[in-house]
């Protein structure tokens, strides 16, 4: 059941559902098809905003079945009129309209968009993907393109790019180039899965349309995309339920967490979770504490236990190039930097 709910006439529900089954349906399908003309919806949005489905709209304003009083409440809201209205107790200004003043060529347009919508087919995006071994790679990719025709959902269609072939990755990028209009916001879908060659061109395309060298930087090491669809209101909770559960590709919680330190400084939960990372991810994290603190010590202090030989040998350099002595550099590989600013995370 919807949150939409009358209040004062609760106690009078049953004699308004039997005075509405008296009603002109057709009549009132024709006000509830006006009003969502004249806000410019499709029956399909329409339907989003009330939570139900498009043919559910397409069934009231044919006439052929009547919505319920809450579903009437949430189309007076929407509609921005009031039930008597929808119900034909009070005349409507726009369904009185003089012939003249119609758009006929307004009204073509809208029902051969009302027609495509309608028609368009349904797209079991969820079950082919969580059924993915019974479709072909085609048929996968076919599923996620005409996904993002439809619902612009771009989110989705990341969580599941490791399955997606990559024509098909780029296919929905230029995609969603057309529903947006925007370079960068279509641009920062793929860029941070782009090869060499792939993402040199990318950078000269997005250079032609004007982006910055900040933004196309932005876009290919995955800045852009984090910033924009990544984390936008993740607790620590939350985060550590994420990587623990796996609920997304390595890359996307590799993002995540970059993200999360990035907008928190809270390297503790990130520390905590430090074995489901990838090491080029928590080389970029020490990288951020390090831009965000200026201390390089405190930032080596978060993954110097961890590193392999060789970047412990690098690191070394690079902390003593910036003045440390051997025994500071001596503290950071042990952990004892981190077990002194942190003493409660192991």
């Amino acid at each position: 059941m919807k949150s939409f709910r009358f209040n004062d006439r609760r106690t009078q529900s049953k004699n308004d559902q039997k005075e509405i089954t008296k009603l002109d349906v057709r009549k009132i399908g024709k006000v509830i098809a006006t009003y969502r003309k004249e806000k410019g919806y499709t029956q399909t949005e329409l339907a989003e905003k009330l939570g139900v489905s498009f043919q559910a709209v397409s069934n009231w304003e044919r006439g052929d079945t009547m919505p319920d009083l809450d579903n009437l409440l949430a189309l007076s809201t929407v509609l921005e009129t009031s039930i008597d209205v929808l119900l034909g107790r009070e005349q409507s200004a726009k369904v009185k309209a003089e012939p003249e003043s119609v758009d006929i060529e307004a009204i073509k347009a809208q029902a051969i968009k009302e027609y495509i919508e309608s028609n368009k087919p349904h797209v079991d995006f969820d079950g082919v993907f969580s059924n993915r071994n019974r479709y072909s790679q085609q048929q996968i990719d076919s599923t996620a393109i005409e996904y993002i025709k439809q619902t612009g959902d771009i989110v989705k269609i990341r969580e599941k790019f490791s399955l997606i072939s990559y024509p098909a990755l780029k296919e929905i990028t230029r995609i969603r180039y057309e529903q947006t209009g925007d370079a960068i916001e279509a641009a920062c879908f793929i860029g941070p899965l782009l090869s060499t060659l792939d993402g040199i061109k990318m950078a000269g395309d997005l250079k032609a349309l004007g982006a910055d060298d900040e933004d196309v930087s932005s876009v290919i090491n995955g800045r852009a995309w984090r910033e924009k669809y990544v984390l936008q209101n993740y607790d620590a909770q939350t985060v550590t339920d994420i990587i623990k559960n796996r609920r997304y590709s390595q890359r996307d919680i590799d993002d995540i967490a970059i993200s999360y330190v990035e907008k928190t400084m809270d390297v503790a939960t990130i520390r905590s979770l430090l074995m489901l990372i990838t090491n080029p991810a928590l080389h970029e994290i020490t990288r951020v504490i390090y831009q965000k603190t200026g201390d390089a010590i405190e930032a080596a202090g978060f993954i110097g236990p961890y590193l392999d030989y060789n970047d412990k040998q690098k690191m070394i350099a690079d902390l003593k190039a910036l003045g440390a002595d051997d025994a500071k550099i001596n503290d950071v590989l042990s952990g004892k930097v981190w077990r002194s600013k942190h003493p409660a995370v192991l």
